[in-house]
């Protein structure tokens, strides 16, 4: 592997271009609607399990979880997906030209509010007090930037290695 990334690194423009001309075309927005359209939903549930997951976690090393079972921690994240879906609407504001970099702070508010409110569901799901539910979610922010950090750390790393 190592070979070949260094092999590649001192490629000359005309052969990446050939590299890039190589590769098969994308395919048309026509036929690859109706499967992003299937994965969508998909996509939502993914990001329920996900959620409810790292939120439970971060909510039993606070001391928040109890008697209550993981089966209240996924109502609380349904109940608060259902309400961030209009946050997630409204986020598509931030697509529009000339007019998205305007909305950038106003939609990022959004979405630390939509953010705080499913800490404010946990809470209410596992009867604790909200200050917990919403630490737990914002633990959850906070282990998963340190992941994706150490994540990145490792790529750099290993290609520091693998390139002269």
């Amino acid at each position: 592997m190592a070979e070949w990334l260094r092999a590649q690194a001192q490629m000359d423009p005309e052969a990446w271009r050939s590299f890039w001309a190589s590769l098969p075309r994308l395919p048309e927005p026509g036929r690859a609607l109706p499967w992003m359209v299937l994965l969508a939903p998909l996509g939502v549930l993914s990001l329920w399990l996900h959620d409810a997951v790292w939120d439970h976690g971060c909510l039993w090393m606070l001391g928040g979880v109890k008697r209550h079972a993981f089966r209240a921690t996924l109502v609380a994240e349904a109940e608060a997906l259902s309400v961030g879906s209009l946050g997630a609407a409204a986020g598509l504001l931030g697509y529009l030209p000339h007019l998205g970099w305007v909305l950038a702070l106003p939609l990022g508010a959004v979405a630390v509010w939509f953010w705080i409110l499913r800490g404010f569901a946990l809470a209410a799901w596992h009867d604790c007090p909200p200050w917990k539910g919403v630490a737990a979610t914002l633990l959850h922010a906070l282990l998963a930037g340190c992941c994706l950090g150490a994540l990145l750390g490792c790529c750099v790393a290993l290609l520091a290695l693998a390139l002269p």
